[in-house]
């Protein structure tokens, strides 16, 4: 009997260990992203302290940002969908 066949076979285990052990986690789709944006006026300035409504439209979720003084605003970690954007505006 020789040993040829029993040391391929451990040469193939053994690689396959070490591709195993270390090997990196493939990444995965992602369930959540971001959603930003600007509110600027008809001159094209922006419009500080808007407030932007948006809904998640199949599950009828909502959240409010504020923009900031630049006219942007951001939604992290929101989600994946379909999403409906309102500007609310208030003048005191």
């Amino acid at each position: 009997m020789t040993l040829r066949p029993l040391f391929l076979w451990a040469r193939v285990a053994l690689f396959l260990i070490s591709a195993l052990a270390f090997s990196s986690p493939l990444s995965a789709q992602t369930l959540y992203g971001t959603l930003l944006g600007n509110v600027t006026d008809d001159t094209g300035l922006p419009v500080p302290g808007a407030t932007v409504k948006i809904t998640h439209i199949e599950t009828t979720q909502t959240r409010e940002s504020t923009t900031n003084p630049a006219g942007s605003y951001n939604f992290p970690n929101i989600p994946t969908g379909t999403y409906q954007a309102d500007l609310v505006l208030s003048w005191f």
